[in-house]
């Protein structure tokens, strides 16, 4: 069963929102549910009902007001009850075993209609789970049908290995529409462009690409997102292999290039729609953004200047987006430094907190780029200073 159905169906959307757990099983749509055991007991089944659609989208189940359900056991008598553990005979239609398919056994059929019929699959379910729920919860009133369980998507339909119930539950499909199918590289999976990582996997894009030849250090376990188990550091992976086996649980097209981006391989770049650079001030990253501003491709470029003084810190972070066709690299010589002595850079202080502010200012940047957010301003810098908690932009109008 297609997840497109899913996806495009109010109703079905709906139930995966509220936290419902569904499967498409033989052609039919079943609903985790709680149910009364025949020895008084609380165990989980299925309601399951046969599923009409036109095209990629449900259609009104008025035809077919019943369901099924397959018990936990999976055997003939093991059925629904009350919460004195007598079967809910009143409720069913069809009190013997029906084969469903898949092996899938059902015990019995229920039969509850309501004088106008079912307006869709969400009410239908849920309705027949609620009279379950009535029995379950006589015997134990913190149970609940909803189990927020995720979905596994199938194939080539989504960029994700389940179901992305976060951008439905929000109503924003069509915001995140405008991400689908950016081929996206990341140079430099340090503390910042991990963290441009973590984020941009939780998108549809299509493919994201990552850049770095240096190896995975406990330096670097302390500046990326979650927590690396310490038998995985003695394995002394490669940045882009860490953090492609961490990404791939949930983002299918993570693609490690173990090699920084020279002039040399500059090229492998031109395939991409946008590009984050994350990689310390230098002379490789004036090459790396001449390439990218001579094939027409935006990017964001991300800083960090932190001191010490005492025992404080202070400093700025600095995110620069270059959109292709609307600056040049003149503006990117007066404006950016590229040498490696730069004297706020000597001490190369990053702490996590930094980096996630500079990876979030430079996804946001990013998407701004689509119209996934609004940019009535259209900035080219943004420089956040610690000292006084200042955020200052400086406009595209400025960039000639």
């Amino acid at each position: 069963m297609s997840r497109q159905l899913l996806s495009r169906s109010d109703d079905l959307r709906r139930l995966v929102d509220e936290g419902y757990e569904v499967q498409f099983v033989s052609n039919m749509l079943t609903l985790s549910v709680p149910y009364v055991t025949t020895d008084g007991h609380i165990a989980r089944g299925r309601l399951a009902t046969t599923l009409e659609s036109a095209g990629d989208r449900t259609t009104n189940p008025v035809g077919d007001h019943t369901v099924f359900f397959v018990g936990a056991t999976g055997t003939p008598g093991d059925v629904p009850c009350d919460s004195e553990a007598q079967p809910l005979t009143a409720l069913m239609h069809q009190p013997s075993a029906v084969e469903l398919g898949s092996e899938v056994v059902a015990s019995c059929g229920f039969s509850h209609k309501p004088p106008a019929g079912y307006p869709d699959y969400y009410e239908k379910l849920t309705t027949y789970a609620s009279i379950l729920l009535t029995e379950v919860h006589r015997v134990d009133p913190d149970v609940r049908v909803e189990t927020f369980a995720p979905m596994a998507t199938e194939g080539d339909e989504s960029v994700h290995q389940y179901f992305d119930s976060a951008t439905s539950r929000a109503r924003i499909g069509a915001a995140a529409d405008k991400i689908r199918g950016q081929r996206v590289a990341i140079i430099g999976l340090g503390g910042t462009g991990s963290y441009i990582l973590d984020a941009v996997i939780k998108t549809p894009a299509a493919e994201i690409h990552l850049f770095d030849a240096d190896d995975f250090h406990p330096h670097n376990a302390f500046r990326a997102p979650g927590a690396t188990p310490l038998e995985q550091l003695l394995e002394a992976p490669t940045k882009v292999a860490h953090h492609h086996r961490v990404t791939s649980a949930l983002h299918k097209h993570v693609i490690p290039h173990p090699e920084n981006v020279t002039e040399d391989n500059a090229g492998l770049l031109e395939e991409m729609d946008f590009v984050f650079i994350a990689i310390d001030s230098g002379p490789s990253k004036r090459v790396i953004i001449d390439h990218l501003i001579r094939s027409g491709i935006s990017f964001v470029d991300t800083g960090m200047g932190i001191d010490q003084v005492g025992s404080a810190l202070g400093g700025l972070v600095r995110t620069t987006r270059i959109n292709a066709g609307a600056d040049t690299m003149e503006w990117v010589d007066a404006n950016l430094s590229f040498t490696d002595d730069d004297n706020i850079y000597d001490q190369n202080i990053q702490v996590v907190e930094l980096n996630m502010l500079n990876a979030a200012h430079a996804v946001i940047s990013w998407k701004k780029t689509l119209g996934f957010y609004r940019d009535y301003e259209n900035e080219i810098t943004s420089t956040y200073t610690l000292d006084g908690n200042r955020l200052m932009n400086e406009a595209r109008t400025d960039a000639k």
